[in-house]
């Protein structure tokens, strides 16, 4: 339902957009402890070759935290659901750019959660009319079909005999809810959305995900604010997201089994950002921004820490290519390019730091040539690593299969495991 996410996807632009490499940092509420895992923090600046081992000891490091044998269960379920439900239609009369619970999305999300993508689980639970849509479905040819009635949302599918649902709870009270409408004065729809809204996925009557996720948008006081809290097997991602018309930010983090693997946070700064009236106007958000402050911290053993300023000129310049068809020669759509390089390089700032307070090494973007100067080509800004001696590499020269070969093997090992609880049931 697009009309829903004019909050969230102006907070969704501001986080990620391609500014930063990562964005990063902390949360008010501490899922636990990182993980004693991985090489000892560095005393001072690590040449880039130290640098490359300490970072191949985090990349296992991280890599190690996930077993699939312990997200098992999940795993098989959501291939089941893909195989046998996957193709349904929603019930014909359900509009699909209405407010409901497509379980398409919430599979789709788990999945990516559990192939890596902790923060792919919120999307698991969106916004819900139970109103409109509240009752019990299950299977019926090519399509979901009402079989009887419920105060919640339920989709109920068998899996060798055993009973499956997936469950969406009005978590709010009678008063606790906002409409559609008042985002939208075109809509004459009267939709009535919870705040709180929780998820849930069991197989046999055994709880394999759940989640609650609390949305406040307020017109009249520009405001928004949302929680997110889901718990996929042994994996948790926790959000949380507060915006008012000049700031805009975001604290998120991801565990597994408890021990948090990342933290992240971002943090942007502007005009109108909760202003309904200007963001139904504005085509290019990025232009209501003047600051974006972004952090991330891998198992607290490397942390990148950006600032952006002159934010809307920054993502012009980083969309801008040039090319054969526009300049005169490659030489001069290098030197155009790197001209435009060192201006992204004033206004954004991006640090790397090994638990430390010393910047180990800085992301920097450089003109990157793509074609054959003597027939097709273009130059476009590309973001490189730049350490303290003067030497610079892109990340494909930096993170190379040789260097990192432990990382690569230890990756498709992972990979592997996964794909066979994946194909087990097809």
């Amino acid at each position: 339902m697009k009309k829903l996410y004019i909050y969230g996807t102006a907070v969704l632009m501001a986080l990620s957009a391609p500014v930063f490499t990562s964005c990063g940092g902390g949360n008010d509420d501490d899922l636990g402890d990182n993980p004693d895992v991985g090489p000892d923090k560095p005393s001072g600046v690590l040449s880039p070759d130290e640098s490359k081992d300490y970072l191949e000891e985090v990349g296992k490091a991280f890599l190690q935290q996930f077993k699939p044998e312990e997200q098992k269960q999940l795993i098989e379920l959501i291939s089941y659901y893909d195989e046998h439900y996957g193709d349904l239609d929603m019930p014909e009369d359900w509009e699909e750019d209405d407010i409901y619970m497509n379980p398409d999305d919430v599979f789709g999300a788990l999945k990516n959660g559990t192939r890596g993508n902790i923060n792919a689980m919120t999307r698991a639970i969106s916004v819900y009319d139970f109103n409109t849509y509240a009752g019990i479905y299950q299977p019926k040819g090519d399509c979901w079909e009402k079989t009887g009635d419920s105060d919640k949302i339920i989709f109920r599918f068998f899996k060798a005999g055993e009973t499956c649902e997936l469950v969406a709870t009005n978590l709010g009270g009678a008063n606790d809810s906002w409409r559609p409408s008042e985002f939208d004065d075109t809509d004459d729809a009267e939709y009535i959305i919870p705040y709180k809204v929780g998820v849930s996925l069991t197989e046999s009557g055994k709880e394999l995900m759940n989640g609650t996720v609390n949305f406040i948008p307020n017109v009249r006081n520009h405001t928004v604010s949302a929680d997110y809290d889901v718990t996929a097997a042994n994996l948790r991602m926790i959000a949380k997201l507060e915006g008012t018309d000049t700031r805009l930010s975001m604290n998120a983090q991801g565990a597994v089994n408890g021990m948090t693997l990342v933290k992240a946070s971002t943090v942007a700064e502007g005009n109108y950002l909760c202003d309904y009236e200007v963001l139904k106007k504005t085509d290019d958000f990025s232009s209501l921004l003047t600051t974006a402050n972004a952090e991330m911290d891998v198992i607290g053993k490397v942390q990148v820490k950006s600032k952006a300023t002159n934010f809307s000129k920054v993502n012009k310049l980083l969309d801008k290519t040039y090319d054969k068809y526009e300049i005169e020669n490659y030489e001069a759509g290098r030197k155009d390019c790197d001209k435009d390089c060192k201006e992204l390089n004033r206004y954004v700032v991006n640090g790397v730091y090994y638990s430390t307070g010393d910047e180990q090494a800085k992301i920097i973007y450089q003109p990157a040539l793509y074609g054959d100067p003597a027939q097709y080509w273009e130059w476009s800004a590309e973001p490189v690593i730049s350490f303290s001696d003067g030497t610079t590499y892109d990340f494909d020269e930096f993170f190379d299969s040789t260097q990192f070969l432990s990382v690569k093997n230890l990756y498709e090992d992972l990979v592997n495991s996964y794909m066979k609880l994946w194909n087990k049931d097809r």
